[in-house]
């Protein structure tokens, strides 16, 4: 987790850590604490992404990939097990002798 991302974010979506704390129930104090000791809770994260407008998964150094991506690397996974298939079939044939 990269706290300092929550500051980045607030910045440069001029929200200040106040109106950010207000927004989320929490006293600016509080925020800034939680954020300075590193103890905020995942329900918290997940009120400042929301208030920010972004993902929890923008303050950690993960990319998640996108739907399209993974749609193209499940067809070619589809496209790969249907190949294995048609091996093993032919396989299957050559075994039983219908194949030489």
């Amino acid at each position: 987790m990269k706290y300092h991302k929550i500051k980045d974010l607030s910045s440069e979506k001029n929200i200040s850590l106040k109106h950010l704390a207000v927004k989320i129930g929490l006293s600016e104090q509080g925020l800034h604490s939680s954020i300075r000791n590193e103890t905020l809770k995942i329900d918290t994260l997940e009120k400042i992404a929301s208030a920010l407008g972004v993902s929890v998964c923008d303050f950690f150094d993960i990319e998640i990939p996108n739907q399209t991506e993974l749609q193209k690397q499940l067809a070619e996974k589809e496209k790969y097990i249907k190949v294995l298939e048609e091996h093993i079939e032919l396989l299957k044939d050559i075994r039983k002798g219908r194949i030489k």
